[in-house]
């Protein structure tokens, strides 16, 4: 093929060429970067490193939708990069982030925040992240239909060993449910995978307002931070 630059050619032989061109693409790839690291939005992993926004591990990004009862839709820098983190807000190195041991030595963990217990009944130990959300503002998939996000949290249960007999509570105020009936409050985990939010059984009591997921299915949240919801 005749070379548009035929000069180039002349001043710096066949390989020299080949050379300008690769230094060409390097430099212009360096530039791509510098300009993704000072203009593009970066998100942050569980290690504390920090990367692209775009994150391509799973092919749910597009169901990352604002909620109809205020979810935020703004980046956070502090904003996982695992895409099935971030379609929940999870931010697992924010000041507020907890991790600790759970077992029979620490068998009961109530959040700074009042919404969340976690209570180890038996089996083997697990390392709990509690990532604490505000239900109005925190970022959420689309509710269930009919439904609104009363309060929930985003949480990571790591187990060491297995059976694992965990009880998960959500703590409600009386004006998260006014005018609703507390007896038909329900519990959700929302699974990425399925871009869908999956029901659990949960026991009410209205009396002391909270709804709890008795025996919970640790698995559902040992991969990643993953919304506990209450619904109403």
């Amino acid at each position: 093929m005749q070379s548009r630059f035929p000069f180039l050619k002349d001043v710096f032989g066949p390989l020299g060429l080949k050379l300008v061109a690769l230094v060409m693409v390097l430099a212009l790839t360096g530039l791509g970067a510098t300009w993704g690291s000072a203009y593009g939005q970066q998100c942050v992993s569980a290690s504390g490193g920090s990367g692209d926004e775009d994150n391509s591990d799973n092919d749910d990004d597009n169901k990352n939708d604002d909620n109809d009862n205020g979810g935020a839709s703004a980046f956070s820098p502090l904003i996982s990069c695992d895409v099935g983190e971030s379609v929940v807000g999870a931010q697992p190195r924010a000041s507020d982030t907890e991790v600790l041991e759970m077992g029979s030595f620490f068998p009961y963990y109530f959040s700074a925040d009042q919404v969340l217990t976690v209570v180890w009944v038996g089996g083997g130990s697990f390392q709990l992240t509690h990532d604490p959300i505000d239900a109005a503002t925190t970022q959420t998939p689309l509710a269930p239909a009919g439904l609104r996000q009363l309060r929930g949290a985003n949480i990571q249960l790591l187990p060491h060993g297995t059976p694992n007999n965990v009880n998960l509570t959500l703590h409600y105020s009386d004006l998260d449910v006014q005018g609703l009936n507390e007896s038909q409050l329900r519990l959700f985990y929302f699974a990425p995978e399925l871009g869908a939010w999956v029901e659990v059984p949960a026991s009410v009591n209205a009396e002391q307002n909270f709804a709890t997921w008795v025996n919970a299915n640790v698995g559902a949240f040992s991969r990643r931070l993953t919304r506990f919801a209450l619904f109403g």
